[in-house]
């Protein structure tokens, strides 16, 4: 995509966002004067990328390990410093699942005879979670799970039942999990590991890709680790090569906001408080 083709984010160019991000501090806020949305892109992230403790250690991705990252430019910079984007938190393991944090690691199996997929236990703790087609999506188990989860965003369950994730601008999801990730979950036929296929994890699979074409607009979908700084200009805090299904943060955000437009947001209000 050509960096003139960009749209911007209430009338704020995301090039310069992004430049005032890179520089750590240099820029207290993107514009001199303090921007009112009152209708926000919304955002479904992996809840441990929003820093909450909810991996299988019992903790979350702390705001100073996602410095200068593109994950942190859009969580943290975009939306906790500047509330240009709305993000909604989801953990599948806690919240769909009714598992603790801490908790055993997980692991994708697949029956090499049947080739029914579930969700195992690494160690000594025994779980069998078989992962069968409507078990996980309809809303009563939804709302059942999420019931217990008082701190979780409302919205979720209408997002992922009724509304289908029609008021979902974008997805950020943790690269590797067996829940989030995205085409780099890992799906063992042993237990006890060893060959693997990479695959979506069960939540992607189950509720994001029925969903991802089924608007004018598709929904992007994204994994911390396939995210990079694009632009010739951030050329310079790139820490890793680009992976498979890579995608560049300014093309991601564009997407989200090009979704954000066809989805009735075309009214979004923008003022500014001098």
């Amino acid at each position: 995509m050509c960096l003139s083709t960009y749209p911007s984010l209430c009338g704020l160019d995301i090039r310069m966002l992004l430049k005032a991000y890179l520089r750590q501090g240099a820029c207290s806020s993107p514009s001199s004067e303090q921007v009112i949305m009152t209708n926000r892109p919304v955002l479904l992230v992996s809840a441990c990328l929003l820093g909450e403790p909810v991996n299988y250690r019992g903790v979350g991705r702390a705001s100073h390990q996602q410095r200068c990252t593109p994950v942190g430019f859009l969580v943290d910079f975009l939306s906790r410093q500047h509330d240009l984007l709305d993000c909604i938190a989801v953990c599948p393991e806690m919240d769909l699942l009714g598992l603790p944090s801490p908790r055993p690691p997980l692991r994708l199996l697949r029956d090499p005879q049947t080739g029914r997929r579930s969700l195992v236990a690494c160690g000594a703790s025994v779980l069998d979670i078989p992962l069968l087609p409507n078990t996980l999506t309809s809303r009563d188990n939804v709302e059942g799970r999420l019931g217990c989860v008082p701190h979780r965003d409302p919205r979720l369950v209408d997002e992922l039942t009724c509304r289908k994730l029609s008021g979902v601008h974008g997805c950020l999801f943790k690269a590797r999990s067996p829940s989030c990730g995205v085409g780099d979950a890992r799906l063992y036929s042993s237990v006890s590991g060893g060959v693997y296929s990479e695959v979506d994890g069960f939540f992607v699979e189950s509720f994001l890709r029925p969903s991802l074409h089924s608007f004018d607009v598709p929904l992007p979908l994204v994994s911390d680790h396939q995210l990079f700084f694009d632009g010739e200009e951030f050329h310079q805090h790139r820490r890793t090569t680009r992976r498979r299904n890579s995608c560049g943060v300014l093309a991601f955000l564009s997407n989200i906001l090009t979704r954000f437009m066809s989805c009735g947001s075309r009214g979004a209000i923008c003022a500014s408080n001098k």
